[in-house]
């Protein structure tokens, strides 16, 4: 089924023929020659308009049916300049994480941000390169990532994935108190999250590895403390300040 794709204002260009008219006007051109222009530059401005209108619809019509990588960087190839091109950057470097390409899905974020800074879809971008980071093994420099997105991004439709990602670093990094704190606060803060299941599930992990390692702590103390009880007692020296060990 074909998403509903943004619609865009092909009309906002500046009336080219009211200047143009004003500029015969001052310069007292002839009515015949003005009538001349006024036409040509009527026609003109028609034939831009349908080209643009036709470039918009045909690069719509591509990237909706677009099934492989290449159908995708078709639209960017050949419909650079449409409103469409910016949103086959993104589907086309969410196409390469899920290959497994966590390097080149990062650089097309990347070329995202440099091309389209003040595009609306910035945010997904800036997020999409920090999911990359993470799947490359870079968790520290991830979780940093997740928290300053979520920080930033307070009621934005994404923080959800943020703020779970920051959860999954702490957890990876073996941060457990502060895993549990931030899984607990999720599934406070979004009950009706899809994700909420599962961050009922790691946040009950999180706290078996707590325990876990609660546990084998107060066993080590154990140990160490019998240990303590049982060593042989070291004999006093007969001299001063001098022990048997030395």
């Amino acid at each position: 089924m074909r998403r509903d794709l943004p619609k865009t204002d092909v009309t906002a260009e500046p009336d080219e023929l009211v200047e143009v008219m004003d500029f015969l006007r001052r310069h007292r051109v002839s009515i015949g020659i003005a009538a001349v222009v006024a036409i040509i530059v009527i026609g003109s401005l028609m034939l831009y308009r349908h080209r643009r209108l036709q470039s918009i619809e045909l690069a719509s019509q591509t990237l909706a049916s677009a099934r492989t990588a290449r159908d995708v960087q078709t639209v960017i190839d050949l419909y650079g300049s449409t409103p469409y091109a910016p949103l086959a950057m993104l589907r086309l470097a969410k196409m390469q994480f899920n290959d497994g390409d966590y390097a080149g899905a990062m650089q097309r974020y990347d070329d995202f941000l440099v091309r389209f800074p003040d595009h609306p879809m910035r945010s997904g971008a800036e997020l999409g390169r920090v999911f990359c980071t993470e799947a490359m093994g870079r968790i520290e420099e991830a979780q940093r990532g997740f928290a300053s997105f979520a920080a930033r991004y307070t009621n934005h439709f994404l923080r959800t994935h943020a703020v779970f990602g920051h959860a999954r670093c702490l957890e990876q990094m073996g941060r457990y108190g502060e895993a549990k704190a931030v899984y607990e606060d999720f599934v406070t803060a979004y009950p009706d999250s899809p994700a909420a299941a599962r961050a009922e599930e790691r946040l009950n992990a999180v706290k078996r590895a707590i325990e876990k390692i609660s546990t084998e702590a107060a066993s080590y103390q154990r140990n160490l403390s019998g240990a303590s009880a049982d060593s042989p007692e070291v004999p006093l020296s007969p001299l001063p300040g001098l022990s048997p060990l030395q």
